[in-house]
């Protein structure tokens, strides 16, 4: 064996807004798109939580009260769910959920931070699937994940984050993301 280490592998964390996004055909929806296809050509894992679910279906399960349609409903149940090698949907476990606790309480100690709960529960499933990229329309998120990238883990006893980077839903940003992962060995 040689004395070179293989890359980790991709994997690109998105939170919920990044399935609301591209759902409701807004701006960054067709680089979404994008993503999703470079994904399944280059071999990388899309990863979110199970509470991506639960987030998306708030909105189309009081439209399917309020009129009886089902249509959106369905949708999300359909894109936010396990698809093999292309994405994975994290479950709310013990362990993520004592991670979220961690990463709550480092973000603040270390980066003077403060994260609701939900999204330090995304944060801690990102960091259990070991998510490389992170990709978020919230910029108090967006700059939480920063922090995590910027420093050599998110609490002294874990590993360093595998964490590398961090993209709003801005299409140039996302673009950078895709270019980068083009390239990605």
């Amino acid at each position: 064996m040689s004395g070179t280490t293989e890359p980790a592998p991709i994997g690109v964390y998105f939170d919920t807004n990044v399935y609301i996004e591209f759902q409701e055909k807004r701006p960054a929806s067709q680089s979404i798109l994008g993503l999703f296809t470079l994904a399944a050509e280059r071999g990388f894992r899309i990863v979110t939580s199970e509470l991506s679910l639960a987030e998306a279906l708030e909105h189309p399960i009081r439209i399917a009260l309020e009129t009886g349609d089902h249509t959106l409903r369905d949708v999300y149940e359909n894109l936010i769910h396990d698809r093999g090698r292309l994405q994975a949907v994290m479950p709310l476990s013990r362990d993520v959920l004592i991670r979220a606790a961690l990463v709550r309480v480092q973000l603040k100690r270390l980066a003077g931070r403060e994260i609701k709960l939900p999204d330090a529960i995304h944060v801690a499933s990102a960091l259990k699937a070991r998510a490389t990229h992170f990709v978020t329309g919230d910029e108090r998120l967006r700059k939480a994940v920063q922090s995590i990238v910027d420093r050599t883990g998110v609490h002294d006893d874990e590993p360093r984050s595998t964490l590398t980077a961090v993209a709003s839903l801005d299409p140039a940003a996302l673009s950078a993301l895709a270019d980068e992962l083009r390239h990605h060995p």
